[in-house]
């Protein structure tokens, strides 16, 4: 068996460490797969347009001066005078999408219309290549993820008509002012860590979400790349009933003295979140270390089974090991068992846990029912 692990690592999905993590709203999700399907984010309000948000030197009261030229009727009567953080009726806690969205016959407070102007802000001026998207749909049941490739720009009525022809059964947006976005991935809400269930309920169309980036990151890969030189490999549980703390305990403690061995380094960090059934997650500075451990233990299948030789290469060298395998560990432990039952009737380990050891959690809880999802073009070749 032969395992090319800068292959495996070549083929991750590398991030970068400061992009920005964004929430972006369609409507309620009504724009979700017209986001989806055409690569871009919009925002309402087509009469601004962004040499207006561009000329207001990204100051809020400069822009809502702005609109308010162009919509001289905006501001709901009584209003006028109100200070942004004075309104505690219940429009301060309705959702802003829908002022956001709007282009027509809408009235604000000055508190939304604060709202709106900084949030044109920040569509603009803060949302920039290299970050990442994270569209909700209905409900916010499920969720896309994209990565920004390109400054704001307007589509001309033009190319908005078109679009508006075309017969495809989906809602379009009619939004002008546009960012282009490649999708990588999406993920189910049921799916993802319950920390991402504070992030849904925010009400702005754009929000930052960086404190969430780890949660997203997991959600999204099971292993990735950070900066190219920090390996995340997240492994899953799926064990229902309560985790026997010894063999916990003895995964992380032989998957940390492997990684050390392989790599010379002991900055290996694990952090567990396993309540029964939950993620445990690595990271890793010397990567081909990280991964050459992880396919030993996760990656090798029939000859982790069976036994036999292997070769793994780790920066064109090629290291030859062999495994005798948890069948031949089985046989032998019966065998054990049974020259040891006549002496001993106090045994508090079972044949099945001398036999598994480490593996008992992971091999039949773990690796054959959530494999982490590696990507498609890795190549481990026997």
């Amino acid at each position: 068996m032969q395992i090319n692990i800068q292959q495996f690592l070549d083929d991750l999905p590398q991030l970068d460490f400061n992009s920005d993590y964004w929430l972006f709203r369609a409507n309620g999700g009504d724009y979700f797969t017209d986001f989806s399907i055409n690569n871009y984010i919009g925002i309402g309000w087509n009469d601004i347009s962004l040499n207006d948000i561009n000329n207001s030197n990204n100051l809020t009261e400069q822009l809502k001066l702005t609109i308010l030229k162009k919509n001289p009727n905006i501001l709901k009567e009584n209003s006028d005078g109100e200070s942004d953080d004075s309104i505690e009726d219940e429009e301060t806690n309705q959702d802003d999408t829908a002022v956001l969205d709007a282009t027509t016959n809408v009235k604000l407070t000055n508190r939304q219309l604060s709202t709106l102007a900084g949030q044109l802000l920040h569509f603009t001026n803060d949302v920039n290549p290299n970050d990442l998207v994270l569209v909700p749909s209905t409900g916010s049941q499920q969720f896309i993820v994209g990565k920004i490739i390109g400054a704001a720009y307007e589509s001309s009525d033009s190319d908005i008509q078109e679009e508006e022809n075309d017969n495809n059964n989906y809602k379009k947006s009619k939004f002008k002012k546009r960012i282009p976005v490649r999708w990588i991935g999406r993920f189910n809400r049921s799916d993802a860590d319950t920390a991402l269930y504070k992030m849904i309920y925010s009400q702005h169309t754009l929000s930052n979400i960086n404190k969430y980036d780890s949660f997203i990151n997991r959600a999204l890969f099971d292993a990735y790349v950070i900066d190219g030189n920090e390996l995340h490999l997240t492994y899953h549980v799926t064990q229902e009933n309560n985790i026997d703390a010894k063999y916990l305990g003895q995964f992380i403690y032989q998957y940390s003295e492997l990684y050390e061995t392989l790599s010379g380094s002991s900055d290996l960090k694990i952090k567990v979140n396993v309540q029964s059934k939950g993620p445990a997650e690595s990271t890793a500075k010397k990567m081909l270390g990280g991964a050459a451990a992880f396919l030993m233990l996760f990656g090798i299948g029939d000859v982790e089974y069976g036994g036999g030789n292997f070769n793994i290469e780790i920066g064109g060298n090629k290291v030859e090991m062999k495994l005798n395998g948890l069948a031949e560990t089985i046989n032998n432990n019966k065998l054990q068992n049974e020259k040891s039952k006549n002496t001993s009737d106090n045994n508090t380990m079972s044949k099945e846990e001398r036999a598994y050891g480490l593996k008992s959690i992971f091999e039949t809880d773990f690796k054959r029912h959530s494999e982490p999802r590696l990507p498609s073009t890795a190549q481990i070749n026997h």
